[in-house]
């Protein structure tokens, strides 16, 4: 049975729909979370724990994406004020 999910192809995007900075930043914030969640295990900080992560020294394009992406990061990576933190550098 050719329409049975078990042996449907997975569906291919349309590479005009596909957009490659939307990619860069998506890979951005995967990338981020992995580095914190690694840190995280190798110094022993309980997941549970909220960070509040230095920024000096960040440069503006990073801290753009914090401030695009700090709802999620403070979901996903446990960053406290991860929404507001370009304020917090100034």
């Amino acid at each position: 049975r050719e329409n049975d999910l078990i042996v449907a192809k997975w569906p291919m995007a349309d590479a005009r729909s596909i957009d490659p900075e939307a990619s860069k930043e998506i890979d951005w914030v995967i990338e981020l979370v992995t580095e914190i969640r690694s840190l995280r295990n190798e110094l022993g900080i309980p997941f549970g724990a909220w960070l509040l992560p230095d920024l000096m020294g960040a440069s503006d394009q990073t801290l753009d994406r914090l401030s695009r992406y700090g709802e999620t990061l403070k979901r996903i990576a446990r960053l406290s004020n991860a929404g507001e933190l370009q304020a917090t550098t100034a």
